[in-house]
């Protein structure tokens, strides 16, 4: 029986594997499909911005968690989490199906171009942190680089090439991936879910008010360093606050197999969405009367 029980494991953290690999390259293909090389230069024109973006997301990110999982009494999966959070940015929303609209000459989708580029760097030196304060990591720094440029750069590199030389199979592309990568990531959440119950791994409410204050605490920076124009502040908020969970998760899956990492990012991006419904409420609730007064009545 312990034997069964070991194989239907590794086939649930087999499955968890390769739905999130699946997710991750899908995502981040997405991502180079809504870019093309034109825009990655005017955004990288814009140098106050890329340079605020960097250090929001490159120093005062991973500031933030190592202050939390320093301060609070947390388990050792929410910490490692969190940390790995902070060296992953490049992040998109999971659900978003759109591409937003360019600011100026900033585009969002440029900005997590660059930005996940450079987490393939930086996730590595972040390894330093997580092995002191969570459990041991079946990845060398070879391999991390590995996961981040077959999961992440190739996939951007191919959606990019796709969009400068076919834009019209781009555009269909873009649909395409969108749906796909927001199915992948729910069946991933699933196979991980079940990965981490028969592990018998679980979150405090600490750990979640933590994450909270992780998604809040990264949305003020990017909002404060975004600079005076409020569109700009919006964007870099968004963009400092959606962290790369698809990364994370396939770092967390090959590193810390026990599934218990894993889990505490799905958790991120639950109270990440529940946050952003939160704020987005009142805005929602503005539109619905506006609509509501604009119909005449019979």
């Amino acid at each position: 029986m312990r034997l069964i029980g070991e194989l239907f494991f590794t086939l649930l953290w087999a499955t968890s594997l390769s739905l999130t690999a699946l997710f991750l390259a899908t995502r981040m293909l997405w991502v180079g499909l809504g870019v093309t090389p034109a825009e990655l230069l005017d955004t990288l024109r814009a140098r106050g911005l890329v340079l605020r973006t960097l250090v929001a997301n490159l120093l005062a990110v991973p500031a933030l968690a190592a202050v939390l999982v320093t301060v609070l009494p947390l388990t050792a999966d929410a910490r490692v989490a969190i940390l790995l959070l902070a060296a992953v940015p490049g992040g998109i929303d999971v659900l978003s199906r759109r591409h937003a609209a360019a600011r100026g000459n900033v585009n969002q989708a440029a900005l997590v171009f660059l930005l996940s580029s450079v987490a393939i760097v930086v996730t590595p030196v972040m390894r330093l942190l997580m092995l002191r304060v969570g459990p041991p990591m079946a990845l060398s720094y070879g391999r991390f680089i590995a996961v981040s440029v077959l999961g992440l750069l190739v996939p951007l590199l191919v959606g990019l090439a796709i969009r400068a030389t076919a834009p019209v199979v781009a555009g269909v592309l873009t649909r395409v991936t969108a749906v796909l990568s927001l199915v992948l990531f729910v069946a991933a959440t699933v196979a991980i879910v079940v990965v981490s119950g028969r592990q018998r791994h679980g979150l405090g409410p600490l750990d979640v008010l933590a994450m909270a204050l992780f998604v809040l605490g990264a949305g003020a920076i990017g909002w404060l360093i975004g600079g005076p124009a409020t569109p700009t502040r919006r964007l870099l908020a968004h963009v400092t606050a959606m962290r790369n969970v698809g990364l994370g998760l396939m770092i967390a899956t090959v590193g810390i197999p026990h599934g218990g990492v894993a889990l505490a990012i799905v958790v991120f991006v639950v109270v990440l969405i529940a946050l952003r419904v939160l704020f987005a409420w009142p805005e929602l609730t503005r539109r619905r009367l506006s609509v509501d007064h604009a119909v005449p009545s019979a």
